[in-house]
Protein backbone atom coordinates (compact mmCIF):
# COMPACT_ATOMS: atom_id res chain seq x y z
CA UNK A 1 0.00 0.00 0.00
CA UNK A 2 1.51 3.34 -1.01
CA UNK A 3 1.23 6.62 0.86
CA UNK A 4 -0.55 9.42 -0.94
CA UNK A 5 -0.37 12.79 0.84
CA UNK A 6 -2.81 15.63 0.17
CA UNK A 7 -1.44 18.60 -1.81
CA UNK A 8 1.02 20.81 0.11
CA UNK A 9 -0.26 24.01 1.72
CA UNK A 10 2.09 27.01 1.62
CA UNK A 11 2.69 28.33 5.14
CA UNK A 12 1.77 25.06 6.85
CA UNK A 13 4.23 23.14 9.01
CA UNK A 14 4.63 19.38 8.67
CA UNK A 15 6.38 16.63 10.59
CA UNK A 16 8.42 14.19 8.55
CA UNK A 17 8.01 11.00 10.54
CA UNK A 18 10.95 9.11 9.03
CA UNK A 19 13.42 11.88 9.98
CA UNK A 20 11.58 13.24 13.04
CA UNK A 21 11.99 16.76 11.63
CA UNK A 22 9.57 19.60 11.08
CA UNK A 23 9.50 21.87 8.07
CA UNK A 24 7.35 24.54 6.47
CA UNK A 25 6.11 24.55 2.89
CA UNK A 26 7.27 27.90 1.50
CA UNK A 27 6.33 27.45 -2.17
CA UNK A 28 4.40 25.13 -4.44
CA UNK A 29 5.02 25.54 -8.16
CA UNK A 30 2.23 23.63 -9.87
CA UNK A 31 3.65 24.33 -13.34
CA UNK A 32 7.06 22.88 -12.46
CA UNK A 33 5.42 20.31 -10.14
CA UNK A 34 7.80 21.13 -7.28
CA UNK A 35 7.44 21.92 -3.59
CA UNK A 36 9.97 24.08 -1.70
CA UNK A 37 10.49 23.12 1.94
CA UNK A 38 12.34 25.02 4.69
CA UNK A 39 13.52 23.27 7.85
CA UNK A 40 13.44 25.01 11.20
CA UNK A 41 17.20 25.64 10.93
CA UNK A 42 16.67 27.53 7.65
CA UNK A 43 17.83 24.78 5.30
CA UNK A 44 15.79 24.81 2.11
CA UNK A 45 15.17 22.01 -0.34
CA UNK A 46 12.97 21.41 -3.34
CA UNK A 47 11.16 18.13 -3.95
CA UNK A 48 8.98 16.97 -6.79
CA UNK A 49 5.24 16.53 -6.27
CA UNK A 50 5.84 12.80 -6.73
CA UNK A 51 8.34 12.70 -3.85
CA UNK A 52 5.93 14.84 -1.76
CA UNK A 53 3.09 12.41 -2.40
CA UNK A 54 5.07 9.52 -0.90
CA UNK A 55 6.75 11.23 2.08
CA UNK A 56 5.77 10.03 5.56
CA UNK A 57 4.09 13.24 6.79
CA UNK A 58 1.85 14.63 9.47
CA UNK A 59 0.62 18.19 10.03
CA UNK A 60 2.60 19.92 12.80
CA UNK A 61 2.23 23.04 14.90
CA UNK A 62 4.82 25.70 14.13
CA UNK A 63 7.73 25.67 16.57
CA UNK A 64 7.51 28.07 19.51
CA UNK A 65 10.18 30.27 17.91
CA UNK A 66 9.15 29.63 14.32
CA UNK A 67 11.40 32.36 12.94
CA UNK A 68 14.43 30.22 13.82
CA UNK A 69 17.62 31.69 12.37
CA UNK A 70 15.78 33.65 9.68
CA UNK A 71 14.91 36.74 11.66
CA UNK A 72 16.75 38.45 14.49
CA UNK A 73 14.68 40.65 16.74
CA UNK A 74 16.85 43.13 18.60
CA UNK A 75 15.87 44.16 22.07
CA UNK A 76 15.87 47.90 22.65
CA UNK A 77 17.67 49.25 25.70
CA UNK A 78 15.06 51.67 26.98
CA UNK A 79 17.68 53.64 28.98
CA UNK A 80 19.60 54.43 25.78
CA UNK A 81 16.86 54.66 23.13
CA UNK A 82 14.76 57.62 24.26
CA UNK A 83 12.16 59.40 22.15
CA UNK A 84 12.80 63.11 21.42
CA UNK A 85 12.34 65.44 24.45
CA UNK A 86 12.09 62.49 26.83
CA UNK A 87 8.45 61.83 25.89
CA UNK A 88 7.41 58.39 27.04
CA UNK A 89 10.72 57.81 28.77
CA UNK A 90 9.12 55.51 31.32
CA UNK A 91 10.79 57.34 34.21
CA UNK A 92 8.53 58.70 36.95
CA UNK A 93 8.99 62.33 37.96
CA UNK A 94 10.86 62.59 41.22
Amino acid sequence: MSIRNPPPVVGRWYLRWDKNEIFEVVAHDTAARTVRLRDYDGTSEEVSEEVWAHMSLGVADPPTDWTGPLERVDEIDMEVAQPPNGVGSGHADR
